[in-house]
């Protein structure tokens, strides 16, 4: 064997050499700085894998790390759609250069080659492997984090992908049908035939908010991933952006009037639901086992022990992190010698003219205070008449900016305002319009941080911003929440726990 060539091709013999197996890896272009490359996979379409890869895409960026997308969806490209992204990208003698998105994330798609974006690629899997491989090899890629948006199944360029490029891990996306295990198990099956670890299964498309009623809408039926989790050995982590939940905190949290009837003329419909579940053989005796929080799974919730009501009922497994909030994107100024007063009802149950001109009546040409009203999209700004010179009215504003510098919050208690108000130590007038949002309310009155607005009115407002401002404990007790919030650990405290999960 001292004769060896070293080329396989040309040679007979059975040697260590030729036995081993052969890496098909490839390298990336001489001049690209790559760091860590994560492959976003689902076992069939239509589960939002593409709406998942831009968003951990853009999450990752505003973090601060340079990110790349390699769309390996050649037949069904999306990436650019998802950026608003219509530019052509171009290339060197050596190199291609990827687009860059307005967020600053680098793209590099199929969609960015052709001259017509809406061209269908007719090609077969050798070609379109490929053009996914020198994606990987031919472009100038500087990014920290790479995510490669594969096409769904596990089909010839899933497998190029697996063996040319140097996964650090793979994203599963499911939806919640109850194909979701058989998509799982393909990804599982296929990950460990490439020794490729799989760092996160998503399940996309869980339910929605009723935006009236506060409801969740399971569209497509109860999720199973976490069982599919269980069974294949993949971490599980539960989020939970409101209050957790059990029997115990159900009774704290109380809903209201229209809230309560709403479960009772619910009824039937819950008990053929639990029926349906039993025979399916769930064991489930009561609507608490499906919206209840068990203490066996790992859960991050988003707020504090102080601000969670009966934490202490809730096992080790709970993570109470705070909430993770954004900085200012901007900053406001306040007018000297006046109390800011601070308006919103977020960005769904918006639409409120009579109440927002009520807000100008309270305290339009009154000295003592400047009004910030934030009126939503759906409202009609010209609608409200003129403007007060001590009012500023916006569709929307830099919320945090204003919070920096407001005096009190009339909020609509969804669970993100609140927490920023309360994260500045802001006494909170509490206007709800959700039974989730009444719960929230509840929360802040009983621990003092809060006045209820119970008269819409012009007269109403103006009394309860005032007790708001002039009771010092309202502020007092608001400050105690925020210095709460700020032990918890927020982002970092999420990060171990999930980290904790995993290992």
């Amino acid at each position: 064997m001292s004769e060896c060539t070293h080329n396989c091709s040309t040679c007979g013999e059975s040697c260590s050499e030729r036995t081993s197996p052969q890496s098909f890896l490839k390298k990336p272009h001489a001049d690209a700085h790559i760091g860590k490359v994560f492959g976003v996979v689902s076992g069939k379409g239509g589960v939002g894998k593409s709406m998942v890869t831009s968003q951990l895409a853009v999450s990752l960026r505003r973090k601060g790390y340079r990110v790349g997308i390699l769309d390996a969806d050649i037949t069904g490209p999306s990436i650019p759609k998802a950026f608003g992204m219509h530019e052509k990208a171009v290339g060197t003698e050596n190199a291609l250069l990827p687009c860059v998105s307005s967020t600053g994330i680098e793209v590099m798609s199929i969609n960015l080659l052709l001259d017509d974006e809406t061209d269908p690629v007719i090609w077969r899997g050798p070609v379109i492997g490929g053009v996914v491989t020198q994606f990987w090899t031919d472009v100038l890629w500087d990014v920290d984090y790479l995510l490669v948006d594969m096409p769904p199944g596990t089909g010839d360029v899933t497998l190029s992908v697996f063996q040319s490029i140097p996964l650090s891990g793979i994203v599963v996306v499911a939806s919640p049908q109850e194909l979701v295990g058989m998509v799982v198990e393909k990804a599982v099956k296929m990950a460990e035939k490439m020794t490729v670890p799989i760092v996160g299964l998503v399940e996309n498309m869980s339910y929605l908010v009723c935006p009236d009623c506060g409801r969740r809408i399971y569209l497509f039926g109860e999720g199973r991933s976490a069982e599919a989790a269980k069974k294949h050995g993949i971490p599980f982590v539960s989020s939970t952006t409101t209050f957790a939940f059990n029997r115990f905190s159900a009774k704290v949290i109380e809903q209201n009037g229209a809230g309560f009837l709403q479960f009772l003329l619910a009824q039937p419909r819950i008990n053929r639901q639990l029926k349906r579940l039993r025979a399916a053989g769930y064991a489930v005796k009561s609507v608490f086992d499906i919206i209840a929080n068990d203490n066996e799974t790992e859960t991050v919730v988003y707020t504090s022990p102080d601000f969670q009501p009966c934490a202490d009922t809730f096992s080790e497994k709970y993570h109470f992190v705070g909430p993770l909030l954004r900085p200012a994107q901007s900053s406001f100024e306040k007018l000297p010698g006046r109390s800011l007063i601070y308006i919103s009802l977020g960005t769904v149950n918006n639409d409120a003219l009579p109440f927002y001109r009520a807000c100008l009546a309270a305290f339009g040409g009154d000295p003592r205070f400047q009004l910030v009203l934030s009126a939503g999209t759906q409202t009609d700004l010209a609608a409200l008449g003129p403007i007060p010179e001590n009012c500023t009215v916006r569709a929307s504003v830099d919320q945090m900016a204003v919070l920096d510098c407001a005096d009190v919050f009339l909020t609509h208690c969804g669970m993100n305002s609140a927490s920023e108000g309360l994260w500045h130590g802001l006494p909170l007038v509490l206007y709800p319009q959700t039974p989730e949002q009444h719960g929230v309310a509840n929360r802040v009155a009983a621990l003092g941080a809060g006045v209820p607005l119970t008269d819409p009115s012009a007269d109403g407002i103006r009394r309860a911003v005032e007790a708001a401002l002039t009771d010092p404990a309202y502020r007092e007790n608001a400050q105690k929440l925020a210095d709460g919030f700020r032990r918890c650990g927020g982002a970092a405290e999420a990060a171990d726990a999930i980290e904790h999960a995993a290992n």
